[in-house]
């Protein structure tokens, strides 16, 4: 190494070495915050219920059953209520609607909402029909964790 090189590495280091003390102190944390970690440390996060698409049906079906609503409200209820569909995203669940549709147990109604056209989606008799079929405690009690996640 030639002189210059090590004159420049020397200068670097007089000139870091204050800043490299400062990172050498403790850092402190303000205690609002630590009662913040603390709690969030504590807290108990929520569980997903996980379901086949399959088992999304009858759910969905159930959740229709109540009036009729847009795509993303339905999916916002099911996150409230942390209820998925195991192992993908939100978009399977427009897939098993779209299959319900074709089936003819929901309906499509498009709607003009302020220049933009959405879908609502709606129980047909024919899911009425399967619905009652499907009905079982585990399903209300699904269904009324949905409905009161807002």
């Amino acid at each position: 190494m030639n002189e210059d090189a090590k004159t420049r590495i020397e200068k670097m280091l007089r000139e870091a070495g204050p800043i490299l003390k400062k990172l050498d102190q403790p850092v402190v944390v303000p205690p609002q915050v630590l009662a913040r970690l603390r709690a969030a440390k504590e807290k108990k996060f929520p569980t997903w219920t996980e379901l086949t698409a399959k088992e999304m049906e009858p759910l969905l079906l159930s959740v229709l059953a109540k009036g009729q609503m847009d795509g993303f409200d339905i999916i916002s209820k099911l996150e409230k209520a942390h209820i998925r569909i195991k192992g993908t995203g939100e978009a399977v669940n427009y897939g098993v609607l779209s299959k319900l549709v074709s089936a003819g147990h929901v309906q499509v109604d498009l709607e003009d909402r302020g220049g933009q056209m959405r879908k609502f989606y709606r129980l047909t008799e024919d899911g009425r029909g399967l619905l009652k079929k499907a009905e079982a405690p585990e399903l209300q009690t699904l269904v009324a964790s949905v409905l009161a996640a807002g």
